[in-house]
């Protein structure tokens, strides 16, 4: 008899359970919103901003840390981040404020031999160069580390640029002395506008000057 009533009890126990587990699986149910009204609801609205080039500037803004923030392993498979400087269209160089930037204003701002971040070619963390005789180099290297795309700072003491994710490192003409990185820094060419002074980049097509070779850049 005690062993009936034990059996009895346990089942009672379990019937309660798959009753309470029913009940609260009903009212998620109810909850739940139905297909037609997930269908009905407005998509959120694209964001204005490609989030490539919202990175890009909140890397401009916060240039310093570059040399001691690496970013996280990326896995071997993952595919190289490919510039597209020769589909783009001829811009005028801006800080990371977003001012257009005035040729004889930026030289005059700068030292020899300095590389410098602005935003070129479609918003892109761009390198002008600044040469012995502090005038302004006709060309511009992308920031992007032909590797996986990470943007590369310039160390000055060692007058490299060096990758933080990998450790590719280039030299000031953007040449590979280090891989990873496959090919060296994409280039771009630097002018400036005769009537307003303002520094103009555009897309560099012809074949690269350091190598001899087409641009394997797009």
């Amino acid at each position: 008899m005690a062993l009936l009533r034990r059996i009895g009890l346990r089942a009672l126990l379990f019937l309660a359970l798959v009753a309470i587990q029913t009940h609260c699986l009903s009212l998620q149910r109810q909850n739940e919103p139905s297909v037609s009204t997930m269908a009905n609801k407005a998509p959120p609205p694209p964001s204005t901003m490609d989030r490539r080039q919202l990175l890009h500037r909140i890397v401009l803004f916060t240039a310093a840390p570059f040399s001691t923030t690496a970013l996280p392993h990326d896995t071997a498979s993952a595919a190289p981040l490919i510039p597209e400087t020769t589909t783009a269209k001829e811009t005028f160089a801006r800080d990371r404020f977003g001012s257009v930037l005035m040729a004889s204003d930026y030289v005059n701002s700068k030292p020899a031999r300095d590389r410098s971040l602005v935003l070129g070619l479609k918003d892109e963390p761009t390198y002008l160069l600044v040469s012995d005789d502090r005038t302004l180099e006709n060309f511009a290297l992308n920031a992007e580390c032909s590797h996986l795309g990470c943007v590369v700072p310039w160390n000055e003491f060692e007058q490299k640029f060096e990758c933080p994710c990998h450790g590719s490192k280039y030299d000031a003409m953007g040449n590979v002395l280090r891989g990873p990185a496959p090919n060296a820094l994409a280039l771009a060419h630097v002018s400036t506008d005769e009537e307003s002074g303002k520094i103009v980049v555009s897309p560099w097509t012809e074949t690269d000057f350091r190598t001899n070779e087409p641009p394997w850049w797009k």
